[in-house]
């Protein structure tokens, strides 16, 4: 089912398409042009309860507030779902403050800054100091605007990052007032990641969105690209969420893990040829 130019204005509203205050299950949903233009959400306020989505397309959704697609204050698990052209005046895809799970996900071109102050994660914000944590697992997190695409305003260490991939995000990959939790595992064209292992924009050589298979969108990885086999494998095989907050032995498509000699930085296994 598809979600389609919804609107919600006025200073209490949230949520331009759900708003959830139980358990929520979205799959194989595409929510495209919601708005909140004056409050949080712009296709889902998530207030309580826990949510899970899966193999879902958010774009070109937008907020006035915080989370140009989602308000996320409940816990979530998001897997294999493409955030695109999504907007917010802070996080323009995903403001994080209950714990939540992303595993196999793409965020492509989502911005933040739209009250003109350029604050908050471009792609994805954590805010809450609640010692609630906020698990990125084999995410792609390419060509973001605003802020730094992934941001951390709450305890230090509180965002953890495993086989993340970063690139052309426009400025930076990392930020906020606390550090983020990422080790050589993850992949980076800056050194705004704690330990993430840094390449050119040359080496990662990113591609664009585009139907490699499966039910969204990824960023295919060239076969010469730095994060091909660079990943920590047991993190790309071990299951989704706790203890070991690992990948699921798959990519966002369904694509076994590893193709190769190890787990590939990122949402996408590129096959061995």
């Amino acid at each position: 089912c598809t979600f389609y130019n919804n609107v919600v204005s006025g200073n209490s509203a949230a949520g331009g398409a759900l708003y959830n205050q139980g358990n929520l299950t979205i799959r194989q949903t595409t929510f495209n042009q919601n708005s909140s233009h004056d409050a949080v959400g712009g296709a889902i306020s998530h207030q309580g309860g826990s949510m899970t989505i899966t193999d879902s397309t958010f774009t070109n959704n937008q907020a006035g507030g915080y989370g140009g697609v989602i308000d996320q204050e409940g816990a979530a698990t998001i897997t294999n779902s493409t955030f695109m052209y999504n907007s917010a005046a802070v996080a323009g895809a995903i403001f994080g403050i209950g714990p939540s799970v992303l595993a196999n996900c793409t965020f492509y071109s989502n911005s933040s800054g739209a009250d003109g102050l350029n604050r908050g994660g471009s792609a994805f914000e954590h805010q809450g100091y609640n010692s609630n944590q906020q698990h990125i697992t084999n995410c792609t997190f390419v060509g973001n605007n605003g802020f730094a695409a992934i941001t951390n305003y709450s305890n230090p260490g509180d965002v953890i990052l495993k086989n993340v991939l970063m690139a052309e995000n426009a400025s930076g990959n990392c930020g906020g007032y606390s550090s983020l939790n990422s080790d050589s595992s993850n992949m980076a064209d800056d050194a705004t990641c704690g330990s993430a292992n840094q390449k050119s924009v040359n080496e990662i050589n990113p591609g664009m969105p585009a139907n490699n298979g499966g039910f969204t969108e990824t960023i295919a990885l060239n076969p010469t690209s730095a994060a091909v086999d660079a990943g920590n494998d047991a993190v790309g095989t071990a299951a989704i969420g706790s203890p070991a907050y690992g990948a699921g032995g798959t990519d966002q498509r369904g694509v076994p893990r590893p193709q190769g000699r190890a787990s590939d930085v990122g949402a996408f296994e590129a096959i061995a040829v």
